[in-house]
């Protein structure tokens, strides 16, 4: 328990399970409102935990590290803003902030709520998720001949939202399914956030919900090669029809970009990215201060350097490795946190903020590692 007891407590739960709520639903524009709200939410949330707890800060390992490395960076920003201003403005040294207190709020809960309500807060989250997902559907998309008709991202927060929906999909998969005995709704739930992913052109989330499905494959079951036949088979199926096969070609704007190089199907990534690289190497060591591309490894390096790069990397690769661990420990012993890092793997490749952020897309990620932290430090 890491050095004190455990302190139910009856009103924790309501606070917790409201700010979860506003957290989600601030990603919708239409409701300013939410997003203060949320910002209130989490005070009083974290108020409520250090004063139940008396203030004593959980120790684990990785929440030394967290902070440690967190405060070296800062440290580093200032000192390379005396000399580069731009470091003031490091996207690094602001989103990195949010998973940071978010991990100590995992801890906290830990010594002051039980499994069973990690449980209802993830349901909770899967629900606001569908609710969040039905607004954007109706929202902007309103016809499926518009959607097919229209070579432009629609909905221009997709890579931020779909981090909420495709974590809903893994939560439903290996935490709520397992116990649920409405798994029919679940299971619908399921497929309606993947499918909102998909018009939205989530390509990064689906890809990496791709390589999730692979990697769950390969390493958790145990008839490997019957699940790739039958994985290949239903593809196949559904690519043969003109009508499926038109859905998924727009989804990856396939049709968009119909005979383009990588180059272009990746919206230029691999252009951007040898510029961002050519800043890197222009500074190796502290980088140009700020800078933006996706690629969180490239845009690091582009603005932070080699220095920078390690302080930030060496956090993120102690937590792939504990959420490995827990892999097969507390609730996620049906491997629901290894998923979830290889889907920000991914993320992380293609995309600049994934896994730190933002901040109101990537906390669940950081508050369920945080919880099963504390059944064995690492």
């Amino acid at each position: 328990m890491m050095g004190f007891q455990r302190q139910k407590s009856n009103i924790l739960p309501g606070i917790l399970y409201i700010t979860i709520i506003v957290t989600v639903l601030s990603q919708i524009d239409a409701l300013p409102l939410v997003r203060p709200l949320m910002y209130g939410c989490w005070i009083v949330l974290v108020g409520f935990l250090v004063a139940s707890t008396h203030g004593l800060l959980p120790k684990t390992k990785f929440n030394a590290i967290f902070l440690t490395t967190f405060f070296i960076f800062i440290f580093y920003c200032l000192i390379c803003s005396l000399f580069k201003p731009a470091y003031l403005s490091n996207h690094y040294l602001r989103i990195m902030v949010i998973p940071l207190l978010v991990t100590i709020v995992g801890s906290y809960l830990y010594n002051t709520i039980s499994t069973d309500e990690i449980y209802k807060l993830c349901c909770i989250y899967t629900i606001t998720s569908l609710i969040f997902a039905i607004y954007i559907h109706f929202t902007y998309f309103a016809s499926y001949q518009s959607w097919l008709s229209n070579n432009e991202y629609i909905f221009a927060q997709k890579n931020s939202a779909a981090q909420i929906w495709c974590t809903g999909v893994l939560i439903i998969y290996f935490i709520i399914l397992p116990k649920s005995k409405n798994k029919a709704f679940w299971i619908i739930a399921s497929i309606y956030l993947l499918f909102i992913s998909a018009i939205s052109q989530c390509r990064t989330a689906l890809l990496a919900m791709i390589v999730v499905l692979i990697y769950n494959v390969l390493v958790n079951t145990r008839k490997k090669i019957l699940w790739i036949g039958i994985i290949v088979c239903v593809f196949l199926i559904l690519y043969r029809y003109p009508t499926t096969r038109t859905f998924f070609d727009h989804a990856f704007l396939v049709d968009k970009y119909n005979d383009a190089n990588f180059n272009t199907m990746s919206s230029g990534r691999p252009d951007l990215w040898k510029a961002a690289l050519i800043v890197f190497e222009n500074n190796v060591l502290i980088g140009s201060g700020s800078y933006y591309v996706d690629s969180s490894y490239v845009l690091i390096l582009a603005e932070s350097g080699i220095i920078g790069f390690l302080l930030i990397e060496y956090i993120w690769i102690r937590r792939i490795g504990g959420n490995f661990i827990h892999s097969i420990t507390s609730f996620s012993k049906r491997h629901f946190l290894d998923s979830l890092t290889i889907f920000y793997i991914v993320e992380s490749i293609l995309e600049g903020y994934p896994p730190f952020g933002p901040g109101s897309s990537s906390f669940l990620f950081w508050l369920l590692a945080s919880y099963a932290d504390m059944d064995g430090s690492v």
